[in-house]
């Protein structure tokens, strides 16, 4: 299993060609590099090789046509089906076979939408549905009991320094230049507050930012700004608006085509 990181691609610099530097290297976490999520792995891969139980729903506080088309459904046959004949099809095709559904990011606590999904889901033995969403309401609401609610907890100081590093420092093989980033690099993740997302983000914004001492605490004077927020789902917001902020402004325009695009069902 790989995970993959978008990293934001700029620095707080106005040089144009230094924030290309970063392009060079790409995050690509390999299962091993993972930091802190052992433990939270085998526990939901547990709920998920529960046999004995029907169909499970498991909350970790596509599309129709996108989902059948992957299951080998000719694209042909789906043209100008309305959505109660896709999941139908979707019923049909997956039968008696065991399958597992993952609802990433899921917002709203309106359950219109996973009551037309779930009659299109078999219970078979075996079966699950995983969704992660920051509200735990909304697992409750599509039906996930509180023994299979996970809540993650946030990285110890030293497993949110491991994986920034591995981040920050792709470029030196994951080790820091010198101990005076290194105590900068600390100063910035303490700002991070053991949340995996923030210190990803910001872990990536640093990436290619070499031993420049200036550049490092340059930076770590701006993110005292953006990162205050208690709430720590004010702070993920903030840590995210910040990797636009400091995009190069030719890449700003970009996330507007982005929005542009219409949803498909």
């Amino acid at each position: 299993m790989k995970s993959y990181l978008s990293v934001a691609l700029s620095t707080i610099t106005s040089r144009e060609k230094d924030s290309t530097t970063l392009l060079r290297y790409p995050i690509l976490l390999e299962e091993a590099d993972i930091v802190g999520l052992e433990d939270d792995a085998s526990k939901v891969e547990k709920w998920i090789l529960e046999s004995q139980e029907a169909s499970t729903i498991i909350g970790i506080v596509g599309l129709l046509k996108r989902t059948l088309i992957k299951m080998n459904v000719d694209e042909k046959s789906l043209r100008k089906k309305d959505v109660e004949e896709l999941l139908e099809k979707l019923k049909e095709v997956l039968g008696d076979k065991k399958y597992l559904v993952v609802l990433d990011d899921v917002w709203g606590n309106e359950r219109s939408w996973w009551d037309s999904l779930k009659s299109a889901l078999p219970r078979n033995l075996g079966c699950r549905v995983i969704v992660t969403t920051r509200n735990v309401k909304v697992a409750r609401t599509i039906g996930a009991i509180e023994k299979h609610i996970h809540r993650p907890k946030i990285l110890s100081n030293d497993d949110s320094w491991s994986l920034f590093s591995k981040i920050a420092f792709a470029w030196n093989g994951g080790k820091y230049p010198n101990s005076d980033v290194a105590g900068l690099g600390k100063e910035i993740v303490a700002r991070c507050k053991g949340l995996h997302l923030v210190i990803r983000v910001v872990g990536g914004m640093m990436l290619g930012k070499g031993d420049s001492v200036s550049e490092w605490r340059r930076i770590l004077e701006h993110l005292k700004e953006a990162l205050t927020e208690e709430n720590t789902g004010e702070l993920v917001m903030s840590g995210l608006g910040l990797s636009y902020e400091v995009l190069p402004t030719y890449l700003k325009p970009c996330f507007l085509c982005f929005s542009m695009l219409p949803e498909t069902m």
